[in-house]
């Protein structure tokens, strides 16, 4: 499969799912994750503001 054609599966693949992500369940550790990342970026902007 020449990369052209690659990159034309991952955009069709990437459109479907984009089209139906209600369907797709993300991992509890992914919500933890981003619980963190935010806690930071506030922690940071208390400190530097």
């Amino acid at each position: 499969m020449r990369l052209t054609e690659k990159l034309r599966a991952m955009v069709a693949i990437w459109a479907d799912l984009s089209r139906n992500g209600e369907q797709v369940q993300s991992p509890g550790w992914h919500q933890r994750e981003l619980c963190k990342r935010d806690d930071k970026v506030k922690s940071v902007g208390e400190i530097g503001g």
